[in-house]
């Protein structure tokens, strides 16, 4: 049986040879190169990602993916057995005490960071349970605007943001027909001081991206001409 405490083989290929070797063995059919740089990820621990480098990235798609209680999570395992005994799963048409009171702290964490519209490039926002979907929309709210969240998703992965006297990034997904819709998906152990972090983070993400972006993007829109198939 697998042991989650075994020792990994350490490899001894530094960061350029293994993107070198990926590009060589590693199948282009998957997402791993909507970055402009792919990332390489050494581990993890809670919510956050480690690069090669040590540099953390605070990961928000990580209940969209495979791991939704948290990365080595010391509480989990001590937690799972009275868990499973209670209440082990429950189809998202059904309401639980604790979906309700983190999506409740997820709300008062947006309010405090965001206001109500303190970017109107969020267009439509929806969600189910704890996976949430940002539309990003030009200045008419309805316009996709998959640039910008391109952008954002490319300054996420650069993992060179400061923030509260640390150097981290961010991990996003990106989805929808046109490619503008950010999914914000955290861990269910994702705490009040993290939801904190990651709205401080999206609001630079928000203002970098629209400043590299600059006006072009705006006359585009603004000329009528926005080919939404790009």
């Amino acid at each position: 049986m697998f042991s989650a405490k075994a020792k990994l083989p350490d490899s001894s290929l530094t960061e350029r040879e293994l993107l070198g070797l990926e590009c060589r063995v590693c199948s282009y059919g998957d997402t791993v190169h909507d970055a402009e740089e792919p990332k390489i990820f050494e581990r993890c621990e809670g919510s956050y990602l480690y690069d090669l480098h040590g540099t953390p990235y605070l990961d928000l798609q990580m209940w969209y993916s495979a791991v939704n209680i948290g990365d080595a999570n010391p509480q989990v395992a001590a937690a799972l057995h009275a868990q499973i005994d209670r209440l082990p799963q429950l189809a998202c048409r059904y309401l639980h005490r604790e979906k309700i009171e983190l999506a409740e702290m997820i709300c008062d964490s947006v309010q405090r960071g965001f206001g109500m519209r303190q970017h109107p490039e969020i267009g439509d926002v929806d969600g189910l349970g704890l996976a949430l979907r940002m539309e990003m929309c030009h200045p008419d709210g309805i316009a996709p605007w998959r640039e910008l969240a391109d952008r954002m998703f490319q300054i996420g992965l650069a993992g060179d943001l400061q923030i509260r006297g640390t150097t981290m990034g961010l991990v996003l997904d990106i989805c929808g027909y046109y490619k503008n819709v950010i999914t914000l998906a955290p861990s269910l152990e994702i705490t009040s001081a993290e939801i904190d972090l990651a709205a401080v983070a999206l609001d630079l993400f928000f203002a970098r991206a629209k400043a590299q972006l600059g006006a072009r993007s705006l006359w585009v829109w603004a000329a009528g001409i926005l080919d939404y198939e790009k």
